[in-house]
């Protein structure tokens, strides 16, 4: 499976020597793929980035692997997950390969 960076490396932005991220526009984009092409999202990470610095965001990331886990209900979609957060926030998708 060719991976989801290369896929839209058009759009993509590298941080540090291996963290991917996307805008909000462009996450949406790039969960939409996952659902067509039936990708489990394990997490997703969000992050304010300044020229230098990149800031997590815990309180706008989730853990889907965790929910799985312990059976919880009525679990987030992703997409609905990134529509409710702050245009400024870029977003790491972890995801099953």
């Amino acid at each position: 499976m060719e991976k989801l960076e290369d896929i839209f490396s058009d759009v993509v932005i590298l941080r540090g020597a291996a963290t991917f991220m996307y805008s909000k526009k462009n996450v949406i984009q790039v969960l939409n793929y996952c659902q067509e092409k039936g990708i489990k999202i394990l997490g997703i990470d969000a992050f304010y980035l300044t020229e230098h610095t990149t800031q997590p965001s815990l309180d706008n990331s989730i853990d889907y692997s965790v929910m799985t886990l312990l059976k919880v209900q009525n679990v987030p979609d992703p997409i609905q997950f990134i529509l409710d957060k702050d245009e400024k926030l870029f977003f790491e998708i972890v995801y099953e390969e």
